[in-house]
């Protein structure tokens, strides 16, 4: 069981660290199409929070920009990072089914 535990909590982490890049990446994209000044540093503005203000900001932030027109490949580099990004977000979520499940099954 406590492999299972820990089997887990390392889904957790590691698909929470996959789900913060792929975020990085495409807030990054977002921002350079939208002529923003610095769009890395907006990038991990948007990744750094903890309870998502530096996402609340740029949102708010890049209302100001209209989005020009992406080329093919850079838009499907945009549509594949956030495939990647719900992809991590299930996993995420059957991690905390595990994660529950063995919590459960060892308090019984």
């Amino acid at each position: 069981m406590l492999l299972l535990l820990i089997l887990s909590l390392g889904i957790i982490l590691c698909s929470g660290f996959y789900f913060s890049y792929q975020l990085f990446q495409l807030v990054q994209l977002d921002a350079a199409y939208r002529g923003m000044a610095r769009p890395k540093l907006w990038s991990w503005i948007s990744v750094v929070g903890q309870r998502g203000e530096g996402l609340i900001l740029y949102l708010l932030k890049r209302r100001n920009y209209p989005r020009e027109n992406m080329t093919d490949e850079d838009f499907l580099t945009f549509q594949n990072c956030k495939k990647r990004a719900k992809f991590s977000t299930i996993c995420t979520l059957a991690g905390v089914a595990l994660f529950l499940y063995t919590i459960i099954f060892l308090l019984n």
